[in-house]
């Protein structure tokens, strides 16, 4: 048990909640992602907070198992929902209304998920911001916010920066700075293979999204890194063999997220978020299953 879960537990909670979203279970990681997000935008920053906090206060008050708030469970989902809002449109009164719903809405689908032992991963982040966003778009005139309309700069290591950018980019952050503060979030999180697979995936997710020609400002970007990083990091053990099912997973991954950008309607709901990185991760899973079989 460290210091900060000792003297200020609710906050090494919000923290570990912010380290899940790329699946680490460590606070100061968290604070890396958290710091990142408010050099992004301090919009997305108290968005993360707000919503998270939802999730968790939900968890508590539901009474869910104590080991599983504590992990961060709760509010790495209801963190990206707040996230994905205040990046999408002008934080206005009904947007901070939103992200506290959408933060509580994502927690209890993480929950139904946790019951029946199915790995959804982001899947209830994705599913909860999918209906919100279109709702908001269907029945409000809420503006979008300067975050969604202003291209992410490039830098003058394009290539480099589309590195860091990836990992920035699972929390909707293009500035090269919040993408180095991930980076760094995920090398103290006590296991350097979880970064080193991520580069990898970042790495594979650009390459392969220049073989696809893909625009190069969504490249250098880490549109095409941020989906290849998370399904790096969770295809990532022990195995020999963890290096082939990573590279595999990956090429599943960009591929899903090539042929979802292609459907028209996606762009209406927010775009592809996270979902290839699920999709593409049941989809190597399952094959390794298959195999033991075979």
């Amino acid at each position: 048990m460290t210091k900060l879960s000792k003297s200020f537990p609710f906050v090494d909670v919000i923290l570990k909640g912010f380290s899940q979203i790329m699946l680490r279970e460590n606070s100061l990681t968290g604070l890396f992602f958290l710091c990142g997000l408010f050099v992004g935008s301090w919009q997305c920053g108290a968005g993360a907070i707000l919503s998270a906090v939802a999730g968790t206060c939900v968890a508590k008050m539901g009474k869910y198992p104590t080991a599983e708030i504590n992990s961060g469970l709760y509010g790495f989902s209801a963190a990206l929902v707040g996230i994905a809002l205040t990046f999408f449109f002008k934080a206005d009164w009904m947007i901070w209304i939103l992200v506290w719903i959408g933060g509580m809405s994502a927690a209890m689908l993480q929950r139904f998920f946790i019951l029946r032992a199915f790995p959804a991963y982001t899947l209830p982040f994705i599913l909860i911001a999918w209906v919100l966003i279109y709702l908001v778009r269907l029945t409000t005139d809420i503006p979008a916010s300067d975050l969604f309309l202003t291209d992410t700069p490039i830098g003058t290591f394009p290539f480099w920066s589309a590195i860091s950018n990836g990992f920035g980019q699972v929390m909707f952050q293009g500035k090269w700075l919040a993408g180095l503060l991930c980076l760094f979030g995920m090398l103290v999180s006590g296991d350097l293979r979880f970064t080193l697979t991520g580069l990898v995936g970042s790495v594979l997710g650009i390459t392969l999204a220049f073989m696809l020609h893909q625009d190069t400002d969504s490249i250098y970007s880490g549109l095409w890194g941020y989906n290849a990083i998370l399904t790096a990091i969770v295809l990532t053990d022990s195995g020999k063999s963890s290096i082939l099912w990573v590279i595999s997973g990956v090429f599943v991954t960009v591929l899903i997220h090539f042929l979802l950008i292609k459907i028209s309607f996606i762009g209406e709901i927010g775009g592809v978020l996270t979902f290839p990185f699920v999709a593409g991760t049941w989809m190597i899973l399952l094959g390794k299953k298959a195999l033991k079989f075979i």
